[in-house]
Parts: structure tokens; C-alpha cells; sequence
């Protein structure tokens, strides 16, 4: 049987890595209510979009019965 744990934890570990850049970017070296921050904030929105579908593939790759739930659209 093929292990998928590790393919599945290194897709969520390079997606939180950007957020977590991206989040020091916002906090560190750019200005609030400026283009750059904003499309800091647009791209933190996407990869968190990223990573619901991600984690959701994950839960049904494992036939979880609980799931990863957005209340928006994406």
C-alpha cells in the first residue's frame, strides 16, 4: 500500500510557508491601505482558498467523516 501522508504534508507545509511570509511581509515591510498590501491581502485569501481545497481532498482521500468547511464561495 502507497503512503500519501507525506505528498499531502508537504503540499499544506509549502502553502502555510507563503502564508506565513506573506503575513511577515504585511506586518514588517508594508505600509496599511497601500496597493502592495492589498495585494499581499488578495493573495493570503487565495492561498487560504488553496489550502481549503487542499485539506478537503485531503478528507476525502481519507473518507473522513468530518471536513473541511468554508461558509464563502470560492
Amino acid at each position: 500500500e502507497f503512503d500519501l501522508s507525506g505528498y499531502w504534508v508537504n503540499i499544506l507545509k509549502s502553502i502555510h510557508i507563503e502564508l506565513w511570509d506573506i503575513e511577515d511581509k504585511k506586518r514588517t515591510t508594508s505600509e496599511r491601505y497601500t496597493a502592495e498590501y492589498s495585494d499581499l491581502s488578495t493573495l493570503t485569501c487565495q492561498l487560504n482558498d488553496i489550502r481549503h481545497k487542499v485539506k478537503k481532498e485531503i478528507d476525502l482521500f481519507y473518507g473522513s467523516e468530518f471536513t473541511e468547511q468554508k461558509s464563502h464561495k470560492i
